[in-house]
């Protein structure tokens, strides 16, 4: 199957696109545009934004995609440059430095929000093309997160750490790991509130509430979501009463050849 895809660049330096080369994705969806950026002729990052056409009714924003079951399997030039392997090794050295690394393919976002459709996925590579490099080569698969079907259950789980670290791997519960992170913070006469907010690695997080209560009535012209509360006292550990639905996995598969001049 042969499609035309619009392809741009943020440097004029940059030539643009030919075509693209698309196998079927999972669930018969189609990329419909395809971004391919470099700041700069001798920048040594390469970075794609793709587009899939996806209805987001009840989509996990806080939470989704399942980073574990999603991977980028090729990513590399007609001239046998594999950028994925240059990256990863990279990054390799990165963390045996003590640095923290991010994966190679992320979520890039929603695409059309006024319409609650279309998601980007983004893959960043710490990698360039080949000098005269033609043809670029990317395969993979992302496994997006939606809220299950049916009634929101509950649960009270007790003793949840309130300040984690930032690559948390969450705490256990009966619905799988539970993951509060920060989400900003606000001070009004001289006081410091804090929102947090909760996510579920293996559950879809409808709303948390602080079993003993929160400080969000007091922050009234702050948006505060269901699965968020705000302390101004924080302590190490509270206890949440939590509705939830099973997460629901919808996988996205994408094998792309495109022409380009980097």
């Amino acid at each position: 199957m042969k499609n035309e895809f619009p392809m741009k660049a943020r440097s004029a330096a940059i030539p643009l696109l030919a075509a693209c080369l698309l196998a079927p994705p999972a669930l018969g969806q189609h990329v419909t545009l395809l971004e391919v950026r470099k700041d700069s002729e001798d920048d040594h990052r390469t970075t794609v934004e793709i587009v899939v056409p996806m209805e987001l009714n009840g989509f996990d924003f806080d939470n989704p995609m399942d980073e574990e079951q999603s991977s980028l399997a090729v990513f590399s030039d007609d001239r046998d440059r594999d950028l994925l392997r240059i990256h990863e090794d990279r990054q390799g050295e990165l963390r045996e430095q003590g640095y923290s690394t991010q994966p190679a393919m992320s979520f890039g976002g929603v695409a059309d929000y006024a319409s609650n459709k279309d998601i980007k996925l983004r893959i960043a590579v710490d990698a360039a093309p080949s000098d005269g490099a033609g043809r670029l080569y990317l395969r993979g698969a992302a496994m997006l997160n939606f809220a299950g079907e049916g009634e929101a259950e509950t649960l009270q789980v007790a003793d949840v750490p309130v300040e984690m670290p930032y690559d948390t791997e969450g705490f256990a519960s009966e619905i799988g790991p539970i993951i509060v992170s920060p989400d900003g913070s606000a001070e009004m006469d001289g006081v410091t509130y804090r929102k947090f907010t909760v996510t579920g690695a293996e559950s879809s997080i409808v709303s948390a509430d602080p079993v003993d209560g929160d400080d969000s009535a007091e922050v009234e012209f702050w948006g505060i979501a269901d699965n968020q509360f705000v302390l101004k006292e924080v302590p190490d550990t509270i206890s949440l009463e939590i509705r939830y639905t099973a997460l629901r996995k919808v996988p996205v598969e994408f094998d792309l050849e495109f022409s380009v001049g980097l």
